[in-house]
């Protein structure tokens, strides 16, 4: 619809704003330029890009749409060690390491919710027979880890869930 400088107050913003409207919802969002040429792409870009969530296209360049898990694990946590303590670093890198070996190799785009339940299953398989514990109640075996797990992996967005 309309790229303007927008009037605040007897002083212009040095950015430009787009606004437009998309099923019928007003779209108005700063373009982050000085340039009138450049905010008049980014509207169009925009436009188009939510245009195409809206009949339900892929939005994202084609090279993040065939990430693995594993692809985004290692960044995440590379990032991970620079903002908190060395103790969450080796929760998160414990936690996270199962994720990467049950889950590394998969695809986001093919992560579905059966592949989650798929490894919850295989979490609890592996703690369930596991050895030396002698309070070990087999009924809730692995709960908490795999749950501890499954944040981890939502944290450092490898997977959505309906529940967070």
């Amino acid at each position: 619809m309309s790229v303007y400088r927008p009037n605040r107050k007897a002083d212009a913003s040095k950015f430009y704003v787009c606004e437009f409207l998309i099923h019928g919802k007003r779209i108005q969002e700063s373009t982050g330029t000085t340039s009138k040429t450049v905010a008049k792409e980014y509207e169009k870009r925009r436009r188009t890009e939510l245009e195409r969530a809206a009949a339900g296209m892929p939005t994202e360049q084609k090279a993040n749409r065939i990430r693995s898990v594993q692809e985004i694990v290692t960044p995440y946590l590379e990032g991970y060690e620079l903002n908190h303590r060395a103790k969450s670093v080796l929760f998160s890198k414990g936690r996270l390491s199962h994720i990467t070996r049950i889950l590394g190799a998969v695809l986001l785009s093919d992560l579905t919710e059966d592949k989650v339940r798929g490894y919850i299953r295989q979490r609890k398989r592996e703690r369930r027979y596991r050895v030396g514990r002698s309070t070990w109640n087999s009924a809730n075996s692995a709960g908490p880890s795999v749950n501890r797990g499954r944040c981890c992996g939502r944290k450092c967005g490898s997977w959505k869930s309906e529940r967070t």
